[in-house]
């Protein structure tokens, strides 16, 4: 959830353009509910589960449904009131929504900002969900400036520099594994660089190989890759390749999990299907992790959420 740190943004941002854009205080105030927007997803995250949420809870994220929204509510003003410069500023929503979009993008969220018509999200992972150590340089200095501590272009070049460094420190610590990587990228189907903790010093690396995920630990201070490990894709690929034939339950391997695990049981009349993700969530209330039971017409008797394993 990135949301406080795009609102700070804005905040830093307008004093620094009103010579260049006049924005008066209820345009400024339509442009941050767009950058809120996506609170009113996070809601229903807790409400109904990660899994739900990445799956199709995505609704105020979306750029179609809210250009869709605020341009019907514009018109509509439009039609009440014949002042086309009123009516259009009601679209101004869409910068902060666009904003927030961008800024989710470079962080490890996984948002769909294409509904409806695609679920494809842009994850690069460049810095962790939250962006916190500049969300609290943000804050701080939007104090100090409120309080005429720090001028305005003052605090706004401190929290953009600020921004800009820790974007472009984590860029070139990818750029870097991606450079340790290179000589085996032969064998490699797909890789995942993602920061493990705020600093952006501990970093995670997974890999595909074959019918596993090959993982190693990546530290700023060393330069190397570490601590490589092994873990399987599945524990019976036989039976992985027939229960991934079930339209539902590929969508969630293939749409919703990075680097799904599939573990097949059956006990009895019961066929027992748990999906996870390989990496352990960054807040430990959105549990990752799906499980079915089947009976054995091949119906889904039973599903529940479940926490995902730990790495």
């Amino acid at each position: 959830m990135n949301t406080l740190f795009v609102l700070l943004l804005f905040l830093h941002l307008f004093p620094l353009i009103e010579n260049r854009f006049a924005l008066t205080i209820g345009q400024k105030r339509l442009i941050l509910i767009g950058a809120l927007q996506p609170l009113l997803d996070q809601v229903t995250r807790n409400i109904y589960g990660d899994i739900w949420y990445q799956l199709e809870g995505q609704y105020f994220h979306s750029l179609f449904y809210s250009l869709l929204f605020w341009g019907l509510l514009s018109s509509f003003i439009w039609a009440y009131r014949r002042d086309y410069k009123y009516s259009l500023s009601f679209l101004l929503p869409m910068i902060g929504l666009i904003g927030y979009a961008v800024i989710s993008m470079f962080t490890t969220s996984s948002e769909a900002f294409f509904l409806p018509f695609s679920n494809m999200r842009i994850q690069l992972d460049w810095v962790k969900e939250g962006v916190l150590l500049p969300t609290v340089v943000l804050f701080v200095t939007y104090l100090l400036r409120i309080w005429k501590v720090l001028s305005v272009k003052l605090a706004g070049k401190i929290s953009f520099l600020t921004t800009g460094f820790y974007f472009l420190f984590s860029g070139g610590v990818i750029l870097t594994i991606f450079m340790l990587l290179s000589y085996n990228t032969l064998t490699m189907e797909k890789i995942r660089i993602q920061p493990q903790d705020w600093t952006q010093l501990y970093w995670k690396v997974i890999y595909h190989e074959k019918q596993k995920y090959v993982s190693a630990d990546f530290f700023v201070g060393s330069g190397k890759l570490e601590g490589f490990s092994e873990t399987k894709k599945y524990n019976d690929l036989n039976l992985a390749i027939s229960i991934l034939n079930d339209p539902l339950i590929f969508q969630y391997y293939s749409e919703i999990m990075r680097n799904p695990l599939l573990n097949v049981k059956i006990g009895g009349e019961v066929v027992i299907i748990e999906l996870k993700e390989l990496l352990h969530p960054y807040y430990p209330w959105r549990k990752r992790g799906v499980e079915w039971k089947k009976n054995k017409a091949g119906q889904i008797i039973e599903w529940n959420l479940i926490p995902l394993t730990d790495s």
